[in-house]
């Protein structure tokens, strides 16, 4: 009987020790910290790979990305410092593995840059070449008698939408195209629901956007996109109404413009492709 109670009692402690061994486990694994709290781990930036017009690829983190360029960091073996960022020119890009194109990095970019924009390029940092007109060949082995152009190289945009070259703003902002407009007192209003009743709107908010708050009320706050115009350049004719004589640009046997190289564009000197308007000096 006593040999029994010993074998029982050091049982107990063996259990009663690894019990309290996986508590002590369990609350380190919940407060790390003098706080208590858990730290969520940090959400790695997206793996790209990013490949080129030469069929050569580059692969590595997101470190950033502008009208300019997209900036990737390499991974480096384990152990090993990390690999310098690397900067890949959108001109030389075919291809992201996300889908990141130079467009929606655009979009956002003068959305983030609104009022800072150059006024020449309006943050493309490229403008039609001024040699080619965006012909992409030499103008001097062109035919100066085009039946399409004239040879003036340009035709008026044909652009979907194009109005003296602007296009209305791709954003949900106001504009009296869309349906829902009403007559009252000489001027045209819109009707939203909100909570509790229905929210007004007049013409003179055209080029703005109708948000909700929290409390379902709405309001309304100028757009980023068209600065509220409700237009914005024509995405093809760049504003100037005009686009590249199709008949031209066909015209391979003219050879590549001498001034852009075949690219139909050149940096603005406005803003020397930085596409931002320059700061007055302090």
């Amino acid at each position: 009987m006593r040999l029994t109670s010993i074998l029982q009692g050091v049982l107990i402690l063996v259990i009663t020790g690894f019990c309290a061994l996986a508590l002590g486990q369990a609350r380190n694994a919940r407060t790390p910290g003098a706080g208590g709290t858990v730290e969520p781990k940090p959400v790695p930036p997206p793996y790209l790979v990013i490949t080129k017009l030469d069929g050569s690829q580059v692969k590595g983190h997101l470190v950033a990305s502008d009208p300019g360029s997209v900036t990737v960091r390499p991974p480096a073996p384990p152990g090993k410092p990390q690999n310098e960022p690397v900067a890949v020119k959108w001109a030389e890009i075919k291809t992201v593995s996300n889908g990141l194109t130079r467009q929606k990095v655009l979009g956002q970019w003068r959305v983030e840059h609104a009022g800072e924009l150059c006024d020449t390029c309006k943050g493309e940092g490229m403008v039609v070449c001024a040699t080619c007109k965006g012909t992409l060949h030499d103008p001097a082995k062109l035919d100066k008698n085009c039946p399409t152009c004239k040879g003036e190289l340009l035709v008026d945009c044909k652009a979907p939408r194009c109005d003296k070259g602007k296009v209305p703003c791709p954003k949900p902002c106001l504009k009296l195209t869309d349906a829902g407009w009403f007559d009252r007192g000489g001027e045209k209003w819109r009707r939203f629901p909100e909570k509790g009743g229905f929210y007004e709107v007049s013409e003179h908010h055209v080029g703005q956007l109708v948000v909700t708050d929290k409390d379902g009320r709405k309001s309304t706050v100028p757009c980023p996109t068209c600065g509220g115009t409700a237009q914005i350049d024509c995405p093809v004719c760049h504003g100037t109404a005009k686009m590249p004589c199709p008949v031209c640009k066909k015209n391979d046997a003219a050879g590549a413009c001498p001034d852009c190289g075949g690219k139909g564009l050149q940096a603005c000197k406005t803003c020397a492709g930085t596409g931002m308007r320059a700061q007055p000096q302090q």
